[in-house]
């Protein structure tokens, strides 16, 4: 503890040299080998039987995704992050990516000093918690509204270093439990936030010899963490309740010989299985919760590069994994996005009215709108020399759309961008 009450430089050098050391570790663990080069990253979407469906690139060159989780709006939500991290430099890349289920991102989340994002999770006003790095590779919850303005940043009571937050999850009464590798005495490694920051339990001492990953939370309330070992051995799965007490933990080693897991869900059908996915043969495996695997599927398609899935609709299976090829210059993901179109008004109940910025006015554009799902409701052209074009919230098939959130796209010869809207009845 003497260390905390040294000068706050000297304590910010101390914290970036352990964070230096540690990162390579935990690397060590919970990666592959990867090239540099210019791969990007991927979600492969695949059947519940493992065959594939259709994948989109997430990522630009030299990226990566930490996690990938349905949201409660029905988007696919993406930890993304750059490969590269210098010390005490923002790094514009690293934000929380928002897609529409057809790979069309609609939003981004960054700002606050929020670098190396892990995870997200949401309460029930709709606020993001990002559990991340600042400039100085210290880790904190970073909190945002839903319309992506920065709040707050905070982590646990009595902690000044924390090694990693690395996933987070709402509970009752909205109360956030976040994972965290290396806590108090590298002993209590799971910590109860209100969403006001404030701390309210931490527990789970189970020393400095496992890291605490992935949360999932039953249909019963309890709490599972997915806790890799530091270095070799077993990958224990730990349930805890609300109060944090151990009930039960099993290894996910046994009957999955050279077990390097990835991922951690409950089933959506109430039975209290769990899944995770075993990087060395890249295939989901299910357990009981005694630990008994209880069934197998083979993932087709994905790299051995995989951090992280999720279930879609009808236990369809998203994938985060290292796409196979290098990234074409032409496809490379642009650093700053460029305002092509405004909305008016946004919310709207009757009309909304669409105005092209710039240069855009004197080009041919088209206006896709698209429902939560990703499923296309209304084309409209833009009107050349105005730049202007109106939706009546009418959809193709002329019936009035349902109130909700919707995604307007342009494109045009100058470039795309994505829009919310918010339809009011």
């Amino acid at each position: 503890m003497g260390r905390f009450l040294e000068p706050l430089a000297a304590r910010l050098l101390i914290a970036a040299f352990l964070a230096s050391i540690l990162s390579s570790l935990a690397v060590a663990h919970e990666t592959e080998p990867f090239d540099r080069r210019s791969h990007p990253f991927r979600v492969s979407i695949l059947e519940a039987d493992g065959s594939p469906i259709s994948e989109f690139l997430a990522t630009g060159e030299d990226m990566h995704i930490d996690q990938v989780k349905w949201g409660p709006d029905g988007l696919i939500w993406l930890a993304r992050a750059d490969n590269s991290h210098v010390y005490g430099q923002p790094n514009p890349n690293d934000m929380i990516a928002v897609f529409l289920q057809n790979g069309t991102e609609v939003m981004t989340y960054s700002g606050g000093g929020m670098r190396h994002p892990m995870s997200v999770g949401w309460d029930s006003f709709g606020n993001v918690y990002v559990p991340a790095e600042d400039v100085t590779f210290a880790s904190d919850v970073y909190k945002y509204t839903k319309s992506g303005s920065y709040v707050t940043h905070f982590h646990t009571a009595g902690w000044t270093l924390i090694d990693e937050y690395s996933d987070i999850a709402t509970v009752s009464m909205d109360r956030l439990y976040v994972s965290s590798w290396h806590g108090s005495g590298n002993d209590d490694q799971m910590t109860e936030f209100t969403t006001l920051g404030a701390t309210v339990n931490t527990f789970s001492p189970t020393g400095s010899s496992f890291f605490h990953r992935d949360i999932a939370l039953s249909h019963d309330n309890t709490i599972w963490v997915r806790t890799p070992r530091n270095g070799t051995g077993q990958e224990l799965v730990r349930e805890f309740d609300l109060d944090g007490n151990l009930l039960d933990y099993f290894s996910t080693s046994n009957g999955v010989p050279g077990s390097n897991m990835r991922g951690l869900e409950v089933d959506q059908g109430g039975s209290g299985t769990l899944f995770t996915i075993n990087v060395n043969d890249r295939t989901l495996y299910e357990f009981d919760r005694n630990g008994i695997v209880v069934g197998s599927t083979y993932l087709q398609g994905v790299s051995d590069w995989i951090t992280d899935f999720t279930f879609g609709a009808d236990m369809s299976i998203w994938v985060a994994n290292q796409a196979s090829e290098p990234l074409d210059v032409d496809e490379a993901v642009p650093s700053d996005a460029v305002r092509f179109l405004s909305a008016m008004p946004n919310p709207f109940s009757a009309r909304v009215e669409f105005r092209a910025l710039g240069a855009l006015i004197d080009e041919s554009a088209t206006l896709s709108i698209y429902d939560l799902s990703g499923r296309l409701v209304r084309s409209i052209e833009m009107a050349v020399g105005t730049g202007l074009a109106l939706w009546d919230g009418v959809g193709t098939a002329g019936s009035p759309m349902p109130a909700g959130t919707y995604f307007v796209k342009i494109v045009s010869g100058a470039g795309t961008e994505t829009t919310r809207l918010t339809l009011i009845r």
